[in-house]
């Protein structure tokens, strides 16, 4: 069955590095902290309700959520109250990759206060990533409200991704990482009968009697035997950021994996669409995992070597800039590598069907960067976190 699926991919496209050049640095942004003086504990990640409201969750590392307002650069800095806290439930698996992952609020959450969680549980080599709903009501939730909606097997601390996302379509996404083997050798990423190493797809509003979740009927293999319904897009290694542009196209920062060799890459991640791990590493043939003939993989945007100047090893997917405080980056994607401790913007365009990144250009300095965000402006926030030193700062960007 592995085979039957992988023939299911979208046209071959010329696969070709991305070039590095040496271009200067966009001036005009600088990173300030998002609340002056405002410590968190290893923040993961900056989500907003889509309420209509300023409020802004700094979803911790170890599961607490702390809510808080936007601030906007005059009068007292709000400090946060915690809307939620996993840490002392014993669900929630810390080590390695692990954690509290990624938080996303149901479309409708001003009415009807649903948001789900991602997090690791278990203990070597029996452990999980678990996607749950939780209920909020007056911005207070409690670790008694969770319904879990979907548990993925796995038997190592990383190479969970869990990164979660709503759609236009109004459906959830989820990145589950390929698991952690070297070069997958376990075969995940490629294996269309298991969940690791994809981005699934559910929806969460029209579950049949007695399930936690509908498969969409137009995900790409809703109904195929012998392979997972909710997949919607293969051959990843650990899709742990994405996010949706305006015109609703996915987008994904991936790392790539150990040794000076390796790339890391900027995707957009396609419907059915066969995205290369481990074959390829960036868009260069991985030579530990020669594919089979005449696959086709869907190509990235962008890539970049351990061996390029000036760059590091480790992509932290961002988003395509959509606020309007810093016009310059209207449209560019704006990314980060944890490693090195930079972060970019990229020029994106399409070309001959498919999307390109060019031009890029470093925007500042930001420590171990694991997330870039957005509040309802589309003003971008970063959580900056070190799991060994423990502490961290969430920063946003604003104009010189």
């Amino acid at each position: 069955m592995r085979t039957a699926l992988i023939a299911l991919t979208l046209p071959a496209l010329l696969l070709v590095p991305s070039a590095i050049h040496a271009a200067p640095p966009l001036d005009g942004a600088r990173l300030v902290e998002a609340w002056p003086g405002v410590a968190f504990d290893e923040p993961t990640q900056v989500a907003h309700p889509g309420d209509g409201t300023d409020t802004l969750y700094v979803l911790e590392l170890k599961g607490v959520v702390k809510r808080l307002p936007k601030y906007r650069g005059t009068g007292p800095v709000p400090q946060p109250a915690i809307a939620l806290d996993l840490s002392k439930t014993g669900r929630v698996q810390t080590q390695g990759q692990g954690g509290v992952l990624s938080l996303a609020f149901h479309p409708q959450h001003k009415t009807n206060g649903r948001f789900f969680l991602s997090y690791l549980s278990g203990v070597q080599p029996n452990v999980k990533l678990v996607v749950s709903e939780f209920r909020m009501t007056d911005g207070i939730s409690a670790p008694a409200t969770e319904r879990v909606i979907l548990e993925v097997p796995k038997s190592r601390y990383i190479h969970q991704a869990g990164g979660l996302a709503f759609g236009p379509d109004g459906k959830l996404y989820i990145g589950v990482g390929d698991n952690g083997a070297k070069n997958d050798s376990e075969g995940n990423a490629q294996n269309p009968n298991v969940m690791l190493g994809k981005i699934l797809r559910l929806d969460v509003d029209n579950p049949p009697a007695g399930k936690a979740y509908a498969i969409p009927t137009d995900n790409p293999w809703a109904t195929m035997a012998g392979v997972k319904g909710e997949i919607w897009a293969y051959g990843l290694r650990n899709p742990w950021r994405f996010s949706f542009d305006a015109a609703g196209t996915l987008w994904l920062g991936e790392p790539g994996s150990s040794g000076g060799a390796c790339r890391e890459w900027i995707t957009t991640v396609q419907k059915g669409g066969n995205h290369g791990w481990p074959f390829m590493e960036g868009n260069v043939r991985n030579p530990s995992a020669p594919a089979p003939a005449n696959t086709k993989f869907v190509p990235r945007a962008f890539d970049y070597g351990r061996t390029d100047p000036n760059m590091g090893s480790c992509a932290i997917g961002g988003r395509v800039y959509a606020g309007a405080r810093l016009p310059f980056l209207s449209g560019r994607y704006v990314f980060a590598d944890y490693e090195l401790g930079e972060l970019y913007a990229l020029s994106v365009a399409q070309q001959g069907g498919r999307w390109v990144g060019s031009d890029q250009r470093k925007l500042g300095d930001v420590s171990h960067c694991v997330s870039i965000d957005a509040d309802a402006q589309g003003e971008l926030y970063l959580s900056s976190g070190d799991k060994i030193a423990d502490g961290g700062t969430v920063y946003t960007l604003a104009p010189k």
